[in-house]
Parts: C-alpha cells; sequence; structure tokens
C-alpha cells in the first residue's frame, strides 16, 4: 500500500466524523495508524486506526 500520509498532517475520520493529527503508521502494517484526535473539551485522544477511514485535510 503506498504511504499518503505524513507525520503532523491534519486527517478526517470519516466513520468518526472527527479531525486530527496523523501520528505515523502502525510498525505493524501500513494499512493502521495512529491519530491524535480533537476532543470538544480541547484535549487530544490518540487511536490506533485504519487508514482506509482516513482522508487528508486540504491546508
Amino acid at each position: 500500500m503506498e504511504k499518503k500520509f505524513k507525520q503532523g498532517d491534519r486527517v478526517y475520520h470519516k466513520k468518526l466524523k472527527r479531525y486530527g493529527v496523523f501520528l505515523g503508521y502502525a510498525w505493524e502494517s501500513d494499512e493502521e495508524c495512529d491519530v491524535d484526535f480533537d476532543m470538544e473539551d480541547g484535549y487530544k485522544e490518540q487511536k490506533h486506526v485504519s487508514v482506509s477511514w482516513l482522508d487528508l485535510v486540504e491546508k
């Protein structure tokens, strides 16, 4: 699979309907990654998600 995200990219998760910052690909597979998602209270929540659910947010 082609890596289309870089560390620090702003992303949108289509299923969770949340924005976040791409942290990096999983060591097991390039089909999974870690993302810091924005929370309503201003904090960040790190999740391990499937890359297929992510869209790159245009700057």
